[in-house]
């Protein structure tokens, strides 16, 4: 039985929740993964056959058993598709598609938002940014952080997997696709991201 929106279970496993923490992976048939496509480089892909990228799942120290949890999905104006691709949120013609881009992105925090990344097979990735107020701003934070992580393990092996990001890599800026910001602890979010090469969607 589906729900009227998609729902997200960790590390892509079917059906599958773990109580207190955010959600990582797709678990209805937008973007879905072949059993053979393991360490394939993503130009590979059937046209219909996409990856959601694999995390671990954020935990903070300290962290409260019970808070709300924010869920933030993305889409563009002109696109039947969930999500946007990184690329495109850097892109200021192509940000002003964005639904809701101009509305208040609702995050609030005593600090600085931290955006957090951690593909499996890497070590845990973090940046801390002012969130602004708007939806818009907030999608250009997330693809500036992703970024720089690409940038820092460029070409780098993981310790599992065979994916590797950056111009040495497989996997580029331009190859993923934002499809939803995780609130993972009070002042943390982390980004739900599916790898959609150019031209497969």
């Amino acid at each position: 039985m589906h729900s009227r929106h998609p729902s997200y279970v960790l590390l892509c496993t079917s059906n599958e929740h773990t109580a207190g923490h955010a959600i990582m992976a797709e678990t209805q048939p937008y973007y879905q993964s072949s059993a053979n496509s393991r360490g394939r480089d993503p130009s590979q892909f059937q046209t219909n056959t996409h990856l959601s990228l694999q995390q671990v799942p954020y935990t903070a120290k300290n962290q409260p058993g019970n808070f709300d949890r924010q869920s933030i999905p993305f889409r563009l104006a002109n696109s039947t598709k969930p999500g946007i691709r990184l690329s495109a949120a850097l892109d200021k013609a192509s940000l002003r598609q964005l639904v809701g881009g101009n509305e208040d992105s609702r995050i609030r925090t005593r600090s600085k938002l931290s955006i957090r990344l951690q593909p499996m097979g890497y070590p845990p990735f973090g940046k801390q940014k002012r969130p602004g107020r708007s939806l818009a701003h907030l999608v250009k934070l997330v693809a500036e952080v992703v970024q720089a992580f690409i940038e820092e393990f460029a070409g780098q092996p993981p310790k599992e997997g065979n994916y590797r990001f950056g111009p040495g890599g497989n996997i580029k800026l331009e190859d993923l696709v934002l499809m939803r910001l995780e609130q993972v602890s009070p002042a943390s979010y982390q980004p739900v991201l599916h790898i959609v090469p150019r031209g497969r969607i």
